[in-house]
């Protein structure tokens, strides 16, 4: 497993609602390896890597704007991510 890249924010990136946590990071990994932040929405629903204030998030992913819980296939191959996708789309 590569090592992912590090990214140091200067700004304040605060993000207010009621559906977020106040002083959460959600960024996700683009396929240039560069690390990108992102509104929790889109968060929930990338199959790719995420990070949450810089450490890595290996959580359910849904259904963009649902609570259908998406069983597909992942990039990451870590236990805890597999164990969410159907057994046909598991790594071996």
């Amino acid at each position: 497993m590569q090592p992912h890249a590090t990214w140091t924010s200067t700004i304040d990136y605060t993000i207010v609602a009621d559906d977020v946590i106040a002083d959460a990071l959600y960024e996700i990994e683009l396929d240039d390896k560069r690390l990108v932040l992102i509104q929790p929405d889109i968060f929930s629903a990338w199959t790719g890597l995420r990070f949450i204030n810089g450490t890595e998030y290996h959580g359910p992913i849904y259904n963009i704007d649902t609570n259908v819980q998406y069983t597909g296939p992942r990039h990451c191959h870590c236990q805890i991510c597999q164990m969410h996708t159907l057994h046909i789309h598991r790594k071996n």
